[in-house]
Formats: structure tokens, sequence, C-alpha cells
């Protein structure tokens, strides 16, 4: 079919006419008509694509004065030009034959970008596609963003006042074949934007005209192939469903399969158990299509199970491993001498067997059920034996022996005499600090009874303690000190008496100080082997010259009646007039109950004591004593 011509190609019009036509064409189509009959929208920015012209001269479009550059997404159909002005095509100036005069171009600005939305539904295919324009001066054209034709611009991407290569005056129309770009047309809105460029900026005259021209078929119809692998399958097995489809938008699934299926894919179908037909139909705009793969299942094979035992023949209380195989299974339970559900292949070890068993496997699958057995047989239990054993057998006093078993064929033993408790079957066990001969019995139980072992050590006789005790000095002046040391062999204890008291250590040494008179040490010391005694004196050397020994008696009571508990020592005021103390000496040693006091000079002493307990409170003066010196 012939393009329309452009109805304002008359060359007695002077200037530019831009005609635009991107024709559709139905097959059939009829070349008469009104503009409306090819498409023409004259209501507003967008318009379906339809057979014949769908944009046609006079349509309104949206345009851009190019001042400056537009947004660089402006080609897309995306793009939001709700902001751009509108006009009816012829678009430009100078030439008296625009629809859309732009009265201010001229010196002001040598681009005008345009743009066209189209709406396509895909009902039918576009078997081509033509842009027919009548231009002044250059031009580019673009469909969704793709630059589809060009005509006397230079090469590379316009910028916003990009001049036109050389003068082009409009007047005859030219036609560009965009069937290369028919693929950039989808379903929905489409945009076809176009930018028409002056030669200068000076130019007395711009023209812009088009029309878009579709050739249109019908959509054939849709194929689908459907195919299953493998399409013999044994019961609960599986098979691969592949698919293909042609001129299809949807598919759905039915009989032995269902839902919403993409266009073309595979799916694996798993546990057939009978025989299945698989149906999936397919549509698109040229119709609907179907295809059916069917899949025959074999019966399931019968289970088979084998179970074996190893050994057979066991000792009391002995193990044995159980293994299986099986085919044709989904699972396994095991029961008499087992139990629970196992693997449906496997191995499992039975300890501790003491009497003759029986072991059942009973397994299932799609074919049904099958079970095996196997026996075992288990010897008597032998009499238990036990024996123990001490090492050494002869100790020194408190010394240690270290008692030795093993037993055999028992469970539990349990230990009596001079030990107790239960123990190990076998073990060893240190035995420590033994005074006297000893015995130690170990009886060991098992299945078939018991047995017991002893054995005894002996144990010498404790030995004697022994004591070495000294006072140095032994021989002391008045008020004068000595040191107590003593040390032991084979005590436990010591206890002081004499001149002095109380528990001591078994070794040690002691200070003894303020001596005014003679004195006596004892020390007891104790063992396992008896006890020992010992006594040192101590000489203390008195002068008769300027010396008064004081003597008393300590206090046990407070001044309420309650015990005196916490006595810490004394203190003995003197001087040589009644009731005038001048001088202190203070004793801390709550213990002795003498003091000498020497290097008093000729004359009538007067004296006094105190008592003062841990917390420093002093008791009232005692009686005063006195005595001459001459």
């Amino acid at each position: 079919m012939s393009v329309v011509a452009c109805a304002n190609s008359s060359s007695s019009i002077k200037g530019l006419l831009v005609c635009l036509v991107l024709s559709f064409y139905l097959s059939g189509c009829a070349e008469s008509g009104s503009p409306n009959d090819y498409g023409t929208d004259e209501s507003g920015d967008s318009k379906g694509i339809v057979a014949g012209a769908a944009i046609e001269t006079g349509d309104e479009w949206r345009y851009r004065k190019g001042t400056s550059a537009p947004s660089s997404d402006w080609i897309s159909v995306g793009f939001d030009d709700t902001g751009w002005l509108a006009g009816s095509t012829g678009i430009g100036y100078g030439d008296g034959d625009d629809t859309t005069v732009l009265a201010d171009m001229q010196g002001g600005y040598v681009t005008v970008y345009t743009r066209k939305v189209l709406s396509y539904d895909g009902s039918v295919t576009i078997n081509s596609l033509d842009l027919e324009i009548d231009y002044d001066d250059g031009f580019v054209a673009y469909i969704n963003g793709q630059e589809v034709a060009r005509a006397n611009m230079p090469a590379g991407q316009p910028a916003f006042d990009t001049l036109a290569s050389s003068g082009h005056e409009a007047g005859t129309t030219e036609i560009f074949n965009l069937d290369g770009f028919i693929n950039l047309i989808g379903i929905g809105d489409n945009v076809l934007a176009i930018e028409i460029h002056n030669r200068s900026l000076a130019n007395d005259d711009l023209s812009f005209s088009p029309r878009l021209l579709v050739n249109m078929g019908s959509m054939p119809p849709p194929t689908v192939s459907l195919s299953a692998n493998p399409g013999s399958v044994v019961s609960n097995g599986s098979t691969s469903l592949t698919w293909d489809s042609t001129d299809a938008t949807t598919c759905t699934a039915s009989g032995s399969w269902s839902g919403s299926k993409a266009t073309s894919g595979s799916q694996t179908i798993n546990a057939l158990t009978a025989n299945s037909t698989f149906n999936l139909s397919c549509s698109g705009p040229g119709g609907s299509a179907s295809d059916s793969v069917s899949v025959s299942v074999s019966p399931p094979s019968a289970p088979l199970v084998n179970l074996s035992a190893s050994p057979t023949n066991l000792p009391f209380n002995g193990s044995t491993t159980l293994s299986w195989a099986s085919s044709n299974t989904t699972s396994c339970t095991a029961s008499g001498g087992w139990s629970g559900s196992k693997a449906t292949s496997g191995s499992q070890t039975i300890s501790g067997l003491t009497a003759d068993s029986s072991f059942d496997l009973t397994c299932s699958g799609p074919g049904g059920s099958v079970s095996d057995s196997v026996s075992v047989t288990v010897a008597a239990p032998s009499m238990p034996v036990v024996n123990l054993s001490a090492s050494p057998t002869s100790l020194p006093f408190n010394g240690s022996t270290t008692l030795s078993w093993t037993s055999s064929n028992t469970t539990a033993c349990t230990a009596s005499g001079d030990w107790s408790g239960s123990k190990a079957i076998s073990g060893s066990q240190t035995i420590s600090a033994l005074t006297a001969n000893s015995s130690f019995t170990l009886t060991c139980s098992g299945a078939s009874g018991s047995a017991n072992d002893s054995v005894s050590v002996s144990v010498a006789a404790a030995p004697v303690p022994t004591l070495s005790f000294s006072a140095t000095p032994s021989t002391v002046s008045q008020n004068g000190s000595t040191t107590l040391n003593w040390s032991t062999t084979n005590a436990t204890s010591c206890v002081a008496s004499g001149d002095w008291s109380g528990n001591k250590g078994v070794s040690g040494s002691e200070t003894i100080s303020s001596l005014v008179l003679d004195r006596q040490f004892t020390l007891a010391c104790s063992g396992a082997g008896g006890t020992v005694n010992n006594t040192v004196n101590v000489t203390v050397v008195v002068s008769n010259n300027g010396t008064a020994l004081m003597s008393w008696t300590p206090p046990t009571e407070n001044t309420d009646g309650s015990p005196l508990t916490d006595l810490a020592g004394y203190k003995i005021r003197y001087g040589t007039s009644p009731g005038n103390y001048n001088n202190t000496i203070t004793i801390n040693n709550p213990g002795l109950t003498s003091y000498l006091i020497d290097n008093l000079a000729s004359a009538d002493w007067y004296f006094v004591m105190t008592s003062f307990n841990a917390s420093g409170i002093e008791s009232s003066f005692s009686t005063e004593v006195s005595k001459t010196i001459n």
C-alpha cells in the first residue's frame, strides 16, 4: 500500500513544511479516510498506535524552546513533560504556514524540543514503521530514548545551541524507514521525541511537520510443546517436564499438575505412584494452544531385607554386631532383643548380653513389608575370682601400705575389715598412718555369685619419745632472764609445770624474765610410745644491799565480783614518804608474782601496787608496805 501524502505538501506554499509519518498498515486496510481513521488524536498528548497514520499533521505535541538544555532523559517515555508547552503541528516561524508560531525564536534560540506519547496494546503485530517529515533545517528523532533518524545534523549528541549542518528548506517531505526499530515499541506508552535545529540564530524561518505511518497485521496464534523425560518411571519415581511456547503470554497447567507457569521452562515432578497425564494450555493475542504428555508408572518392587549377627556365640556379658541391608524400603523397625526405628541399612553393636537373644527387623516400602531375624547364643556366667595383695606387709609405726586388687566375672566390689566402702572391680589404694596390725578384706560379686580375699599387715610398736630441755643461762642476777629451749622425737604433745605452765609445742623456746628467786621448770612430752619428763633449775643471785623484794597474789575478779579474764600486768609505785610515790615500775607480765627492786638509797621506802587489764583500766592501790634501807 502506498504512503498517504502530506495534505500540505503543495509546492505553492512558501517556506518549510515538516510532515512526520509513522505508518502502521493493517493487511487490507483502505488507503483513504479522514485523519481520525488513521488514529489521529485531536484531544491531547497521547494517542493509540493503530493502522495508518498514528501521528498526523495537525496533531498536538508537547514542545520546549531551546533557550537551555533540557533534562538528559527528555527522550525517555517516563519523562514528565507536563510543564512543557503544547501546540499543533506544523511548528515554526517565518513561512506563514505554521499552526504553532514561535515568534521569539529568531535571534533567541536555535533548537526546539518536541515529544508525542503513543499507546500500543499489542493486539496486532507491527509489520512496518515509517517516519514522514517536512523540516527546516535539521532534526534528530528518538523512539523510547534511542535515536532512530537524523538529517542535516553534525555527528554526535546535539547540544541546545548546536546548529544544523546547512540550510534545508521545507516543502518536500522525506520518508525514513524505521522497520529496524519496531522492537523498541512495547506494550503500553511509547514516546516519539524530535529535536529540530536551525542553521543559525539569525535565520528567518524554521518548520516542523511530522507524520507516523504504521502497517499492522494479525497476531499469529501461539504454539506450545510439552515433553516428559523419562516417560516411564518406577513407583515413587520422578520425571522432568520441559515446555516451550511461541506468541504466548500466559500458560496454565492442568491434569496431574496445576497452576500458572512461565511461557517456557522445566519442572521436576517427584513421588509418582500412578500413571499421570500433564496438560499445558498457553494463550496469547493470537489465541490459545495446548499440549499434553503422559508418564507411565510401574508398580513398586517388593522390599528385601537381610539381617546378620557377628559373632553368634558369645561369652556371658559379651557383645555382637548386628548388620543389615534392605532394598525397595523406606523405613525399618527393630523388635525382639532390640527396638526402635532403624535406617534402611546399617550396623549396631549390642553389648552386655547375659542370655540367649533373638533380634527381629521389619522393613517397609511402597511394595509392602518384609522381616528377617537372627539369634545369638550366650554362654553361662563364670564364677567370680578376686585377688587382693598388700605391699609392704610389714610396716614401721605410722607407716603406709598399698593395697592392689583384680577380679574377673564381677560387677561390684565392697571393702571390709580395716577399710570400707564400694570399690572398683580392679584398682589400688594406699592406706596411710597405720599404728596397729591390720586386716583388709575385699568381696566382689557377679552374675554367678561372689568371692572374697583378705590380706594382713603387721605394724611395729610405737617408739619411745625423747626430750632435750635446757635453760640458758642457768644462773641469773636479780630481775634477770633465762631462755628455755626444748626439742623432742616421737612426741605429739608437751605440758609445762613447776614455775611455768600450759601446753607447749613439741619443740620451741621461751624466755622467762624478771627472775628474783630460784626457779624450777618441768616439761612432760608424750607420744604413742609413752611419756618423757625433764626438769631444769635456774639460780638467782640475790643482793641484800639496797633491794626490796615485792611478792603478791594475782587478782581473780573485778570490783563488781565478775571474773577477771583479761589481766594484763602490774604497776609498783614507791617513794621515801608515806603516800608519796614518785617512782613507778610497769610489769607487762600478768604471770609474775614477785619482783626485786634494787639500787635503793639508804632511807625508809614505802610501796603500793596496782593491776591493770587489757583495756588499760587500773585497780586501786594495794595496802602500803615499807622497808628501811641502811
